[in-house]
């Protein structure tokens, strides 16, 4: 390299390992409404993880019992078939748990019976009505099992072939067709969260299935819904690849503002984590390939990713995020589970722990704050009267300081920290400085004095 080239490299700051951030409390975004996980009727060892990560959500997978009416079944016929659900036991008992916690519940069937499907899986048309009738009967059989779900998800990504498809525009007529039925049903305070689809990553057009609704379909919705699942294994297991939800989630972002330009709907991010399984220039065994005794997820590296993409969801203009999943199931072919499946003792993962460093400390209600700087490690902050939180996780492969001003007010004072990966933190007047190795996670939580 020229004498010349590299001092102008080192005046830019390539080789720096430091990210200068700052924060101004006068300048908030959008509302955190809460974090959660997925879960299952019946899984009552997920209560440890919703203690522990002071969860407000949940999502709920009912599933559809076969043997259902036909394509002119009654209201009544539908709902005789939800009461004769054969998982009505573990409903109850997961009912009891929602209650105790006081959860918001977003209520997913994930695919109607599969004698309505025709080849790749695709709902067929003659199902339609049904499949709002349907709707009606599940909430109320749900209603009457004791969950009273925030919202409904119709369908476990309609985008896919591996569960049920269902067009844009199908997507479009069944969300008004199901909140027709809701309303009809006095359902009126149960919500429909939608699309989500499957990708976090459409490009330059965005979602098409946000894309495809017209004025009535948007009006139909209370909620905005995304899978933030990336679909560029090239992209995401590169050394850069813990960036590439903050430059590729904007997609699916931006198709919402353009139907809903005032952000009436909030997002919620109904399910996400990471397809990663390469780190660092090392190849761990496809945590979604089946079932193992190590894989990725077991790495802090996952975990630091997981973190790092809730940041750039949250910095995106996601409201509330819901973690893919809260434990592996005994029937389940994955290992994406916050804890272990039961054969390999409900054990908490590196990601359970890295995700508890973090969402116990920010206040639901807090104001996202804009995020003044260019940082290699991904960065929040959060504020809610005088608590003031930053969040930072370290997915590179060496270690980063950042230093954090946080303007408008006068110094910071009786600081909380929580740390994953051996993260330290000096806090001093109104700046952070933080130190983190390679795939930690911390969390900072201080209380805001004024100026003089």
């Amino acid at each position: 390299m020229w004498p010349g080239l590299m001092m102008a490299v080192l005046a830019t700051g390539v080789y720096s390992s430091t990210d200068v951030v700052r924060l101004d409390v006068r300048r908030t975004g959008h509302a955190y409404a809460g974090f959660g996980a997925n879960i299952w009727p019946g899984d009552l060892a997920v209560a440890r993880a919703i203690e522990d990560l002071g969860m407000t959500w949940v999502r709920l997978w009912a599933g559809c019992p076969e043997n259902p009416p036909g394509p002119d079944g009654t209201r009544e016929e539908f709902d005789a078939y939800w009461r004769g659900h054969p998982g009505a036991d573990a409903l109850r008992q997961t009912a009891r748990m929602i209650s105790r916690y006081k959860l918001k519940t977003v209520l997913c069937v994930g695919s109607p019976p599969s004698s309505w499907l025709g080849p790749g899986y695709v709902l067929k048309a003659e199902y339609h009505s049904a499949f709002a009738r349907l709707w009606g009967s599940a909430v109320l059989a749900h209603r009457e099992a004791g969950i009273r779900p925030t919202y409904v998800e119709l369908y476990n990504e309609p985008d896919g072939f591996w569960g049920i498809h269902v067009s844009p525009s199908d997507n479009a007529a069944l969300i008004r067709k199901v909140r027709a039925e809701l309303d009809a049903r006095g359902f009126r305070d149960v919500g429909i969260c939608g699309p989500g689809t499957a990708h976090a990553d459409w490009g330059d057009a965005g979602d098409p299935y946000i894309n495809a609704m017209d004025s009535y379909t948007v009006q139909a919705l209370s909620a905005w819904s995304n899978h933030a699942w990336e679909w560029n294994p090239g992209r995401i297991h590169a050394e850069e690849g813990h960036a590439y939800l903050r430059t590729a989630w904007p997609s699916v972002r931006n198709a919402i503002l353009r139907k809903d330009p005032g952000s009436k709907r909030p997002i919620i991010i109904t399910e996400f984590a990471t397809k990663a399984h390469a780190f660092h220039g090392t190849q761990y065994t496809d945590q979604g390939a089946g079932q193992s005794d190590e894989c990725a997820s077991d790495t802090a590296s996952y975990a630091a990713r997981v973190v790092t993409n809730a940041i750039h969801l949250v910095n995106g203009g996601a409201n509330a995020l819901i973690v893919w999943e809260g434990a592996d199931q005994s029937w389940s072919n994955h290992e994406w589970g916050l804890m272990t499946r039961p054969e390999r003792g409900s054990k908490p993962r590196p990601v359970y722990r890295a995700l508890a460093a973090v969402f116990p400390l920010i206040p639901v209600g807090s104001k996202a704050l804009r995020v003044e700087g260019d940082p290699v490690c991904a960065i929040a902050g959060f504020a809610r009267g005088d608590r003031i939180v930053v969040v930072a996780a370290n997915g590179t492969s060496a270690a980063r300081d950042v230093r954090v001003t946080v303007a408008g007010v006068g110094t910071l004072k009786r600081p909380t920290i929580r740390t994953f990966g051996g993260a330290t933190c000096a806090v001093s007047g109104s700046s952070i400085t933080l130190h983190l190795p390679r795939d930690a996670v911390i969390a900072v939580a201080a209380t805001a004095v004024p100026a003089p």
